[in-house]
């Protein structure tokens, strides 16, 4: 058997095994072999499921993750180029931050996910619309009416209803024999602290002024009448959808 060829046979002449190896020209053979990383007496032959176990020199064998010590003094390491980022999950925490000079957008938002802006320091916010189109806008489809009047010691609160939008409500000016009226309508929230006569936590109508609540149940509303001089009671209308 030629030496200046791959592989040699062990005891030539005799049936010996072959081993198999590269020759190499000038420096001879070099053998081929398959990693075992079997124990004493035990075999595990390394394959596609049956890895090579390493680690990094230094890290604990229990540690998940690498760590990243940043630059010699302790500065960050930047990073340029083009980075694809697919489905990023969130769990038990919080995104910090996006730092200046990043231009992202957001597709899509989970269901009951809730976005706010914050700025650092007083650095304005600016949003650039440009076409804005809005297919339709939801219109209440029921509303409800009507006429509550309201003296110093006794108030009224406006009976349930759901709304869409809210409740507009007036103070309607004083008309002889007709509104018994005159005095101021305090609006406050409908609640057991409510005290009639007193515009203390309430929002006060002069006569003739109306004003436009945003609520989801008209319900949550109660109005009292303050007087003005001789005027202790008010009169007010209100309409809600």
């Amino acid at each position: 058997m030629s030496t200046a060829a791959d592989n040699i046979t062990l005891n030539p002449g005799s049936g010996g095994p072959s081993v198999h190896t590269d020759y190499i020209s000038g420096t001879g053979h070099v053998q081929y072999v398959k990693l075992d990383i079997g124990g004493n007496n035990a075999t595990s032959p390394i394959t596609s499921t049956n890895a090579l176990p390493v680690q990094l020199y230094g890290l604990k064998s229990n540690w998940t993750t690498v760590p990243v010590g940043g630059g010699t003094n302790g500065q960050a390491i930047p990073i340029s180029g083009t980075i694809s980022v697919g489905a990023v999950s969130i769990t038990g925490g919080t995104l910090n931050r996006i730092t200046e000079g990043v231009s992202a957008d957001v597709r899509s938002f989970a269901a009951g996910v809730t976005v706010s802006v914050l700025t650092e320091g007083s650095n304005a916010v600016g949003i650039t619309v440009g076409d804005l189109n809005i297919g339709t806008i939801a219109l209440p489809t029921s509303f409800t009416s009507g006429i509550k009047s309201c003296g110093a010691t006794d108030g009224g609160t406006f009976a349930g209803f759901t709304c869409s939008s809210g409740v507009k409500i007036k103070n309607l000016l004083k008309s002889t024999g007709t509104i018994n009226g005159g005095g101021l309508a305090c609006i406050g929230i409908s609640a057991s602290g409510f005290v009639n006569g007193r515009t203390a936590e309430k929002y006060a109508l002069f006569p003739g002024e109306e004003v436009f609540m945003e609520i989801t149940n008209l319900n949550t509303l109660r109005v009292t009448g303050v007087s003005i001089g001789a005027d202790e009671n008010s009169v007010v209308t209100f309409q809600a959808s």
